[in-house]
């Protein structure tokens, strides 16, 4: 049966009329198990990757932060390419410069470089939001909820790999293996992609918004370079309030650009919307804590505590191994909300999860020096994240007109995103100004996730409330 779908970005997806060949699904699946493995490997690897190349703390932390910033930007540049000039060229596209971003990163001679790569490796951030749109595409109705959870538990895998990995990797061998082996994944992906799925023809038609995916850029990039300079220049330094300024700038520019051009990157209109900023108002706390966690946890697994009075000593192995609960944790979190929505409907599920991250935040503030109460808190991070993250795009789309249901979506994903880069940037920052005796004082490590949790909290309330 034909049935008209729309895409993770806003435009009318192309006709489902046959069902999704096992071998073709197969092929999605390991293109996103790939790309996680990558994105996740690298968290283990931060401070040796730092020792190594000499890099301040602020600056390794972009390893992250300009991964997210791109992802951010290119989620949404690269959806409307695929609408049109096809999903399966530009998955091809997202795939090959991942793995070229791959290859520069275990070859680079310096953090600058190493940063670069790692913003090329954002373009493949809008990798997983493809295949899921090109599982619309071609799974009829009956078989999109299994081809979905598939792909979702595809990336908890890889996310899972990533972390273990990637922290056995860096102990056992080097951190550049952990590129080595994304670019292995990731080309793999590539060619099953290029040899097992066949292009859809149909396309939508309109213009590229290159401008607004400039502006959108300039903002993002600007805001989170101005807080990695205020920790060495001040608050006061004219660099910085001209970074932040000009984010500023960018940003109501970038809305008056969108409200103007006949094909935006994204319809400002839909972020008007009650429920839709309620669900994006909601998702700043679920990004932010997720992704500070991702820099604090290892830092502080690290720290010796006999030298500061907390942390566990442990060097990257141990890392990939304690961060890996929260991975399982959240994919099987996924599953069960995914039950939970349509028997209690989004909101609940959303503010239950919410409550669980801040929950999460209270458990790893507390941590000093127990094993048990890192994993406790990975693992209540991981059922946290994995319950709002299912509930987030139901709670965006809920109520919506079906024509921008899919980007209402969309735009709660880029949100988190970089609500997450914002989140980590900050979390940096107070670890390199809260010192004591030269390292990072624990009440930068509460400060941080008492911020974190308490956007959970009142991410919680909002959705209550909405």
């Amino acid at each position: 049966m034909l049935r008209e779908a729309y895409d993770g970005y806003g435009q009318p997806a192309m006709k489902a009329t046959r069902s999704l060949p096992r071998s073709t699904l197969l092929v999605l699946v390991l293109s996103v198990v790939g790309f996680a493995v990558q994105q996740t490997a690298v968290v283990p690897a931060i401070e040796d990757i730092q020792k190594d190349l000499h890099a301040s703390g602020e600056w390794s932390a972009w390893l992250v932060t300009v991964y997210l910033v791109v992802a951010t930007v290119s989620t949404l540049a690269m959806g409307r390419l695929a609408d049109l000039h096809g999903r399966r060229r530009m998955l091809l596209v997202g795939l090959l410069v991942f793995a070229i971003g791959s290859v520069g990163a275990a070859l680079a001679p310096g953090i600058v470089v190493l940063i670069v790569c790692r913003a090329l490796q954002g373009v493949g951030g809008a990798v997983y939001p493809l295949t899921l749109s090109m599982a619309r595409d071609r799974v009829p109705e009956e078989q999109v909820t299994t081809a979905i959870g598939l792909l979702t538990a595809g990336f908890g895998v890889g996310t899972a790999i990533g972390f273990l990995g990637g922290g056995l990797l860096t102990a056992y061998a080097s951190w550049r293996w952990i590129f080595v082996l994304g670019a292995v994944l990731v080309a793999t992906g590539a060619l099953l992609v290029w040899r097992g799925i066949g292009e859809q023809q149909e396309r939508a038609h309109g213009d590229f918004d290159v401008v607004g995916t400039v502006v959108l850029g300039a903002a993002a990039i600007s805001l989170l370079t101005g807080l990695t300079l205020a920790v060495g220049l001040g608050w006061s330094s004219p660099v910085t309030i001209a970074l932040l300024a000009l984010a500023a700038v960018a940003a109501v520019a970038w809305i008056l650009v969108e409200h103007r051009v006949d094909d935006p990157l994204v319809d400002v209109h839909v972020l008007l919307d009650r429920r839709v900023a309620t669900a994006n108002l909601a998702t700043i706390g679920l990004g932010w804590l997720l992704f500070s966690v991702y820099l604090l946890v290892p830092e502080f697994i690290r720290a010796d505590p006999g030298a500061h009075g907390y942390g566990l000593g442990a060097g990257s192995a141990v890392v990939g191994y304690l961060l890996l609960p929260l991975a399982v944790a959240q994919t099987a979190a996924s599953v069960a909300a995914g039950s939970a929505v349509r028997r209690l409907g989004s909101r609940p599920v959303y503010a239950t999860g919410l409550v669980v991250l801040a929950g999460a935040s209270v458990l790893l503030a507390l941590d000093r020096t127990s094993t048990l109460l890192t994993v406790g808190g990975t693992l209540l991070l991981g059922l946290g994240a994995g319950t709002a993250l299912q509930a987030a795009s139901a709670t965006a789309t809920e109520g919506v007109a079906p024509d921008v249901a899919a980007i209402s979506a969309s735009v709660n994903s880029t949100t988190r995103r970089l609500a997450g880069g914002i989140g980590g940037q900050v979390s940096t920052m107070l670890l390199a100004t809260l010192v004591v005796a030269g390292a990072p004082a624990v009440s930068a490590y509460t400060t941080a996730y008492a911020i974190g949790g308490g956007l959970c909290l009142l991410g919680a309330g909002v959705v209550a409330l909405g």
